[in-house]
């Protein structure tokens, strides 16, 4: 090999080893990037966890100030204390709607924060508080019961546009029950026992029928499962009823069973299913 062929290959084993070496550069220059932007997401992750955390602070409270000054908390205030967010829904009809997506398992948070924020606005026995907003049958009673040993009453819209405030908690256990416009069916089951409320007609007067209200007796010791179609107020009002009188209190709801909304029962805590076998 010539000197001229040697130098030649030389040149071209160091080239080589040249763009080896800047390949090399360029991928570690990635892989700077790459962790600088990893290390951005968690640094913005820690920042939007703080964000919430504050606005959960500032949620809670302007809750508890509402609270202590009017007496009122929106279902949507606990739903956003625990964490639930509102969703478009296409009704059938269409229409888009916002709501909120419960479900049993929300049951124990809702309560433990109702309670809390009872609590911390000092509220007592001779105290009123007005809950307002659309809720689900399983939801109300719990919501209500959370704010034991206060009285509550729920917001119910009118056809005048107005709303008016029915009372939840008070109403008594006795004989056959009663209410305007109201009867029961009694069905014992093995381990609870089913109250169904019936409607006389179509059209009631809600605050007169829950005002006149008394729940049936029951057999002691059964938890008692309740259903009926009938405003959601009437149903909470009978839950409230049985609160300190049965081991636990469930709900009706369509396609999923009997949800226990009140409870004194470890076996039965909060948000269990009870199947409807009839």
């Amino acid at each position: 090999m010539t000197e001229r062929e040697r130098l030649t290959e030389d040149e071209l084993i160091k080239t080589h080893d040249e763009e080896l070496v800047q390949e090399y550069k360029e991928m570690i220059k990635e892989s700077i990037e790459i962790c600088r932007e990893f290390e951005g997401c968690l640094l913005d992750g820690l920042e939007d966890e703080e964000y919430m955390s504050n606005l959960e602070t500032n949620i809670r409270s302007k809750v508890v100030d509402t609270l202590k000054t009017a007496h009122t908390i929106t279902i949507n205030d606990v739903a956003t204390l625990i964490g639930l967010k509102e969703s478009e829904k296409e009704l059938p009809n269409g229409r888009k709607v916002k709501s909120v997506e419960w479900s049993p398992k929300n049951l124990e948070p809702a309560y433990k924060t109702v309670d809390g924020l009872r609590s911390e606005a000092g509220l007592g026995r001779n105290d009123c508080v007005t809950i307002d907003g659309g809720s689900p049958t399983f939801v109300l009673p719990t919501v209500s019961h959370a704010f034991h040993p206060s009285y509550t009453a729920y917001n119910m819209p009118q056809q005048t546009g107005d709303k008016i405030a029915v009372p939840l908690s008070g109403a008594q256990v006795e004989g056959e029950g009663a209410g305007q416009d109201l009867n029961y069916e009694i069905t014992e089951k093995d381990d609870y026992v089913v109250v169904e409320f019936k409607l006389d007609k179509p059209q009631i007067d809600v605050m007169e029928t829950v005002k006149t209200l008394k729940a049936p007796e029951t057999p002691g010791g059964k938890g008692v499962c309740i259903t009926g179609r009938g405003p959601v107020a009437i149903a909470t009002a009978l839950a409230e009823a049985y609160a300190h009188k049965a081991p636990f209190v469930a709900n009706f709801v369509p396609g999923l069973g009997y949800v226990v909304s009140i409870s004194h029962d470890k076996n039965n805590p909060l948000g269990t299913v009870i199947e409807n076998n009839n």
